[in-house]
């Protein structure tokens, strides 16, 4: 309404000053209205991608089957452009898929996904999601319009260099840099071994891959593609990449997919991505730290996923190292 007086008013002055030219009246002004603008500092409610429609988008966790989470587990968000995770950079609204519909197939017990929980095509929330001792989810339930697309991996192909066979870096001491592609039968890093990577490094575990108080960790500017072909194991402290604000620079590929090539973890941490062809189960106080998609089944188990809102899936492209 302002507005419109103010536009009759503009034209009332132009008509007077026309007038003018001809009688050589002087125009006089009827009104002058000054608009404040008030500035709104903008604050963040949320990241989410437009398109929800397929596997690859970012600050989600994307999983076929089942999720259970026991025993103080739980799910949520951070954003690793505002630094590390903690303080308030934590329990950020996540977004958890699944694309099964089968009542009680997303069980919480004692535990809390702090976001929505999107259930299979035609599923029905209220039945697929089931709680217990104080179980919960903070946000929104639904059903997706189109289940997730989530991509499976082959063995990759490329430049992996000669098979390194079966190799064991055991004890205080015992630590190596990679900077160059790596390809073994079986790994094992423990007993406080460290491997160190430096540069861009593809690294190709035919067979199991197995930290037990090992740890990998990457100098400034390092990436890690590590695909591992059967089982992945990691317990007693170990950890990958223990940098809360580089999930981005870790992409770890299970692309075995046989009855024991489960992703498990136990007390340890990985800051990454993270795609696996069989069950993901975490206990004693594990972690990860970016994102996950899941072939089959998730299981949490007094241990956490901490989602990066900016991270996306790993992409490898198909089965060829970057």
């Amino acid at each position: 309404a302002d507005g419109q007086l103010l536009l009759r008013r503009c034209v009332e002055w132009a008509a007077g000053e026309s007038q003018s030219v001809e009688t050589g009246e002087v125009p006089t002004l009827l009104a002058l209205y000054e608009f404040e603008q008030v500035e709104v500092a903008p604050t963040l409610a949320g990241r989410w991608q437009l398109d929800e429609t397929g596997a690859g988008y970012a600050g989600a966790v994307q999983v076929a089957d089942d999720i259970d989470l026991y025993d103080g587990a739980y799910i949520d968000a951070y954003d690793a452009s505002a630094g590390a995770y903690g303080g308030t950079n934590l329990q950020l609204n996540v977004r958890v898929f699944t694309n099964t519909t089968n009542s009680g197939d997303v069980y919480l017990n004692s535990s809390t996904i702090y976001g929505d929980v999107i259930v299979g095509t035609g599923g029905n929330p209220s039945s697929v999601i089931s709680t217990s001792s104080g179980g919960s989810v903070t946000g929104n339930t639904s059903a997706q319009s189109q289940n997730a697309s989530i991509p499976s991996y082959d063995a990759p192909s490329g430049s992996f260099g000669s098979s390194l066979g079966n190799k064991t870096y055991s004890g205080n001491g015992n630590s190596e840099t990679w900077s160059s592609n790596k390809r073994f039968n079986d790994l094992t890093i423990k007993s406080n071994a460290t491997i160190t990577i430096s540069g861009d490094v593809s690294v190709l575990v035919q067979d199991d891959f197995d930290m037990n108080n090992g740890t990998i960790v990457l100098n400034p500017g390092a990436t890690l593609v590590l695909w591992v072909g059967s089982k992945f194991d990691m317990s007693n402290g170990s950890s990958i990449n223990n940098d809360t604000t580089r999930p981005g620079d870790v992409q770890i590929l299970l692309y075995g997919n046989s009855i024991s090539d489960d992703f498990t973890m136990y007390d340890s941490i990985i800051v990454g991505t993270i795609h696996s062809a069989d069950d993901v189960r975490l206990y004693n106080g594990s972690a990860i730290y970016g994102s996950l998609t899941n072939e089959d089944d998730l299981m949490l188990d007094d241990s956490a996923l901490h989602v990066e809102l900016s991270t996306s899936p790993p992409d490898a492209g198909g089965s060829t190292p970057p």
